[in-house]
């Protein structure tokens, strides 16, 4: 067992009240399952010798407040079932989701994160729409053929009896809704914005709101590559190449920290199918129904043979960054004119230009199976409340 996990299970034991004795840890996935079902609210896991996200919440009392743009998307919903998961306990505050372009038509995003939120019992959030496409359009095959991965609708196509209601969509749109919340007296420098889909919407705030990005505690992206590995293109990753222009004006106008976690990390996160619908998909509520019904129709089509759920991997990151085991600062940019080469990230090895990102090159992945299973089961608020 390495030292890392051996702090882990040892300090949710601790919390919990549980003796290793008692519960033995031959078993390390249920020991650890045991504890933290024990723990209830308290924060996921707390390593001292690294700067934990729960370990800054417990000792400030605050949780961080975040807002997530999404293009959901499969790999989008799991990431806000993990976010939604630690905005149950209190670790941090999901002030809202702004829904843009990508996957699918953004009316179609809208209606999916709908969807999720009645799953967990968080209709409260208030959804945002945004961009319903690139700052510059391209009639580009390319990115009609990867839409459709995800289905027409961006939730595999499953004929659902229940569609949730446009109306539940906030008036203010997406742009203008991004601004006010973060430049509120209560939130300047304390949001911490998560990307999952085409930066679009960000883009358009940035250029509207010269403030905007400097009123943020962070940013987190999910999106472009670090060695020219694409899977939209031979050189493109899907999020970066839907908008590259809006990928360009994020990376290079940002005022504040950029973490970014490219294509080829999320390649190398070795999670198989069997475990992600045999271990994690054996986990029975609503919001488990609904994921597993949706990532059957749109992995049963692919091609792939490991489970890349790359936004997922995302959100692990900013709640427990621990698992980030290795990064680089560098500065990055968008190429926006090449043939071959458009949306591609292009890194400064020369080391000429100041850093602009923190780009996140590998990540844990038996903590990140860890993770995704206690979110799996914390998600949904009434069952949480009732625990209490």
């Amino acid at each position: 067992m390495s030292k890392y996990r051996s702090k882990l299970i040892a300090l949710c034991m601790k919390l919990a009240g549980v003796s290793s004795k008692t519960t033995g840890l031959t078993n390390v996935t249920s020991g650890f399952r045991s504890a933290t079902r024990m723990i209830k609210h308290q924060n996921f896991c707390e390593v001292r010798e690294m700067k934990s996200f729960s370990a800054t919440n417990m000792k400030n009392d605050s949780p961080v407040k975040l807002i997530v743009d999404v293009d959901a998307g499969v790999d989008d919903a799991m990431a806000l079932l993990l976010l939604l998961s630690a905005d149950v306990q209190k670790d941090i505050e999901i002030l809202g989701i702004t829904c843009s372009h990508g996957n699918t038509h953004v009316n179609n995003v809208c209606i999916n994160v709908l969807r999720l939120l009645e799953a967990v019992g968080r209709s409260d959030i208030p959804v945002y729409r945004g961009a319903e496409g690139p700052l510059i359009v391209c009639n580009d095959k390319n990115a009609e053929k990867f839409e459709n991965f995800h289905g027409l609708d961006g939730f595999g196509d499953v004929e659902f009896s229940h569609t949730p209601s446009m109306k539940l969509i906030q008036s203010e749109n997406a742009v203008p809704a991004l601004n006010r919340i973060v430049s509120g007296p209560d939130c300047k420098g304390k949001v911490r914005l998560v990307c999952l889909a085409p930066l679009t919407n960000i883009a358009l705030t940035m250029k509207t709101y010269a403030d905007f990005s400097s009123n943020l505690k962070d940013i987190y992206v999910m999106g472009g590559n670090s060695t020219g590995v694409g899977n939209i293109t031979s050189s493109g990753e899907f999020n970066f190449y839907s908008d590259p222009e809006a990928a360009h004006i994020v990376l290079t106008s940002a005022c504040c920290p950029i973490y970014l976690l490219p294509w080829e990390t999320c390649l190398t996160v070795d999670i198989s199918m069997e475990w992600r619908f045999s271990i994690l998909g054996a986990i029975q509520n609503s919001h488990m129904e609904l994921l597993n019904a949706v990532e059957k129709k749109v992995w049963e089509k692919s091609s792939y043979t490991t489970w890349i759920s790359c936004d997922a991997i995302l959100a692990a990151a900013v709640l427990y960054p621990e698992i980030v085991i290795k990064s680089q600062k560098c500065h990055a940019t968008v190429e926006l004119h090449g043939t071959h080469t458009r949306g591609q990230v292009v890194l400064d090895h020369l080391q000429v230009k100041k850093p602009n990102v923190h780009i996140i090159e590998k990540v844990d992945t038996s903590a990140l199976k860890k993770i995704l299973l206690w979110a799996a089961e914390h998600a949904h608020l009434e069952h949480e409340r009732s625990k209490i």
